[in-house]
């Protein structure tokens, strides 16, 4: 599913390229949203049983058992702050990144070029998730994410665009591996009926904690400038995701020889 996404990513604005070049902007807009309509005919005549047997609760009630559900699992807890952190650092690279390429690396061409080597990484992340299965999912997939500080300093410097593109294929690469691994393993950790407020938390958090960093970069890039801002944002990335695999939770979770993630140890 990754991987599809992933092509995706790289697909769509090649093909969205070639119509505002052809049919121009208004038309691209009609196609797109057509896009949104099969897509809702697809999901329409999809046949899927009913669930049965689930107690009704009302949604505070909900709220409440999913956050009891994630505050008890202090490893899963504070995954979600690590990423959190992640989230709201790697805001920065998105922020600051167009306007170095604007004012050292040539503009939007170079910019445009940064940006499909993103597509290209999570491609090849999700190639790797195809086929490596780490033993600990937890701990190689949170140091699989450090990579994408990467981006972020070669941009800093910043490097020619050839280099911050090859910095943007490792980076992406450990962001989708870390993805990949993540939607895999928690499923299997947490009880079935807990699962879906558990993951809710989860986008929560992360959806939050990337438009804070949309928000603070600029004002803190005008302030210390953005070379600062953004090895400081890297820092921020690299150390939650390092410090994470010494929790004994994180350590813990491990993959059978028959490939079953299983939770040996204390919360």
């Amino acid at each position: 599913m990754g991987l599809s996404r992933s092509a995706t990513w790289v697909i769509g604005p090649a093909i969205s390229g070639v119509l505002v070049a052809t049919v121009g902007p208004a038309w691209s807009f009609v196609i797109d949203a057509a896009t949104f309509a099969v897509s809702t005919m697809s999901l329409a005549v999809m046949t899927v049983p009913p669930l049965t047997g689930i107690e009704r609760k009302n949604f505070w009630t909900d709220l409440v058992d999913g956050i009891r559900a994630v505050a008890v699992r202090r490893w899963y807890l504070l995954n979600l702050g690590a990423h959190a952190m992640w989230n709201f650092a790697f805001a920065a690279f998105m922020v600051a990144g167009p306007i170095v390429a604007r004012d050292h690396l040539g503009g939007a061409r170079a910019w445009g070029f940064i940006a499909a080597s993103m597509g290209v990484g999570s491609i090849v992340g999700g190639l790797i998730a195809l086929r490596v299965m780490p033993r600990r999912p937890l701990i190689i997939g949170n140091l699989a994410l450090t990579l994408t500080a990467l981006q972020l300093l070669a941009t800093a410097v910043p490097e020619p665009t050839i280099v911050i593109m090859a910095a943007c294929v490792i980076g992406e690469a450990g962001f989708m591996f870390l993805n990949e691994i993540w939607f895999s393993t928690i499923p299997q950790l947490l009880p079935s009926d807990l699962l879906a407020r558990a993951t809710s938390f989860d986008w929560l958090v992360s959806i939050i904690s990337m438009p804070l960093g949309f928000a603070v970069t600029g004002p803190v890039a005008d302030h210390i400038g953005i070379r600062t801002t953004l090895i400081a944002a890297a820092f921020i990335m690299v150390v939650p995701c390092i410090l994470i695999v010494l929790v004994p939770g994180v350590r813990h979770v491990k993959r059978t020889p028959e490939g079953r993630i299983v939770f040996e140890g204390a919360v």
